[in-house]
């Protein structure tokens, strides 16, 4: 049953690449041991934690993704050194891509949707709402300075990369690599489950168009 919550999670549309180790570090906090925790619920805690390892690695790019995102952006749910090394690598992977010429947009951004947050978030803790003081002087420099210096929004990802690219044209870019990375393949895989269901060995002269047609209406209807 928590393994499909966590699985929900990943493949809803806000559980996207950027909540991926977000919610993997909710829940192995949510598995530590309580004092008014009875035997029984300790070990189910400490299986369930070892099982999020197993089955669940994170990989360097699920938390430049969560730094992309501006919610997630000053990443209080790790320790100082974890987040300066992330930033450290953000600012490196800035600085690898060709020089791209930044504009300075100061025209008014169209109002953004208001995101709804369920009421059973479970990163609501973690969405910073609070900006930091405007970073000032040379850092001002570095695209990954400017970024941090922005106020918060409660915009989407997608949402704000589409107004920042043009002032933070790298990072932009960064974001785009990085948002497209779907969060777990287990949507693919249902789908190519479903086609080898559908085109059996009685059905292999199916052209392509008739086994689209029915993929489209096994999920649409």
């Amino acid at each position: 049953m928590v393994e499909r919550r966590l699985e929900e999670a990943f493949t809803t549309r806000e559980g996207t690449s950027p909540d991926v180790w977000p919610m993997l570090h909710r829940l192995k906090s949510l598995c530590k041991a309580t004092e008014q925790d009875s035997e029984s619920m300790r070990d189910l805690k400490a299986a369930f934690s070892v099982s999020l390892d197993e089955k669940y690695i994170i990989h360097p790019l699920h938390k430049l993704a969560t730094l992309i995102s501006p919610t997630f952006k000053y990443l209080t749910f790790v320790d100082a050194a974890e987040r300066d090394e992330i930033y450290a690598q953000m600012r490196a992977k800035v600085d690898s891509l060709p020089s791209i010429d930044e504009t300075d947009v100061s025209a008014e951004e169209p109002c953004a949707k208001k995101q709804k947050l369920e009421p059973e978030d479970l990163l609501l803790d973690y969405r910073t709402t609070v900006s930091v003081p405007e970073l000032a002087g040379d850092t001002m420099r570095h695209e990954l300075d400017k970024y941090m210096s922005l106020p918060l929004t409660e915009q989407t990802a997608l949402e704000f990369w589409k107004i920042k690219e043009k002032q933070l044209p790298r990072m932009a870019a960064i974001a785009k690599q990085l948002l497209a990375i779907p969060a777990t393949s287990t949507a693919s895989e249902r789908v190519f489950s479903l086609c080898g269901n559908s085109l059996s060995e009685r059905r292999a002269r199916m052209q392509p168009e008739t086994l689209e047609k029915l993929m489209f209406l096994r999920y649409n209807m």
